[in-house]
């Protein structure tokens, strides 16, 4: 291998190095803000959702650190069970924590850039049973998780994760290492769908950031 040779190896393995030095440095920095979101209070978490116009209002959830229930989109994007307008105002599956509405709010910025104006979930919150009296609960029991289940785009076409992920148990689904499994004939991209609800297009042109 000649010098210049030699140089250019150099140069591709340096700038190599500096990319994956910049991409762990971000990554740190959201993990390190994301856990500065978990150590917040109901207080301070509310002023947060203040701060960013997210239309809310306080619940009440034993197992619940900080329950809230959102009443209006985030980023142009709603958060909703398949339970009827009535039925979701007082369902307990329509609970979260404040500090996982945070969570969300990021995550409907980058839906909205992929014109996906409602996420459709099975649950949040889960009542434990039994219940213990001051106990603060993780993941469905504190209201710290979604079960996301089908998102609808602006025209009303709708992915299913049930139908259009091709994850497997174990398996890695993001990051370094990670790649998608073979697609089955019945899966596709973002598809019309009966199940689609009418109101999606709607909704999207109400809905604001």
């Amino acid at each position: 291998m000649s010098a210049a040779e030699a140089n250019e190896v150099n140069q591709k393995y340096s700038i190599a190095l500096q990319v994956k030095t910049q991409y762990y440095a971000i990554l740190a920095a959201r993990e390190s803000e994301a856990a500065a979101q978990a150590q917040l209070s109901q207080a301070e978490c509310e002023t947060e959702l203040r701060a960013r116009q997210i239309d809310f209002i306080r619940e009440t959830a034993g197992p619940v650190l900080a329950p809230v229930r959102l009443t209006g989109p985030l980023h142009g994007v709603v958060f909703r069970s398949d339970a009827s307008d009535k039925a979701r105002a007082t369902s307990p599956y329509e609970i979260v924590d404040c500090r996982l509405v945070l969570a969300l709010d990021d995550f409907a910025a980058i839906l909205n850039r992929h014109d996906i104006v409602e996420v459709r979930h099975y649950s949040m919150y889960r009542p434990p049973k039994p219940l213990v009296d001051g106990e603060i609960g993780k993941r469905h029991p504190g209201a710290l998780a979604i079960d996301a289940g089908r998102f609808y785009d602006r025209s009303g076409g709708e992915l299913d994760v049930n139908r259009d992920f091709h994850g497997a148990i174990g398996a890695k689904t993001c990051g370094e290492g990670a790649a998608p499994n073979p697609a089955t004939d019945a899966a596709g991209a973002t598809r019309p769908s009966r199940s689609a609800p009418r109101s999606a297009a709607r909704r999207a042109g109400r809905a604001s950031a």
